[in-house]
């Protein structure tokens, strides 16, 4: 549970760096600028989760998540993706 807590402050932490340098940001320009890409999956029903293609992250999101819960599903990717790679937090 320590642990989970961390990972949180952590992640508070980047987002508020990210908002002191880009100002107020959607969860969609956070990945953008995480340099993160965002693709629709015709293999994935619904749901969303990330994935490492090429070396690179991706949001992979489900073909019939509707548009309004796209910011949702991107946000909680991008929360899991800082908390698995806390290293990001020092190029922040």
């Amino acid at each position: 549970m320590r642990k989970k807590e961390t990972g949180v402050r952590e992640v508070d932490e980047i987002r508020e760096r990210i908002r002191k340098r880009f100002g107020d940001i959607s969860p969609a320009e956070m990945a953008e600028i995480l340099k993160i890409d965002v693709k629709k999956n015709i293999h994935m029903e619904g749901g969303s989760k990330l994935a490492f293609i090429d070396g690179s992250p991706v949001i992979l999101i489900g073909y019939r998540v509707s548009l309004l819960q796209y910011p949702k599903c991107i946000a909680k990717e991008i929360r899991q993706y800082l908390s698995d790679h806390p290293s990001i937090m020092e190029s922040w």
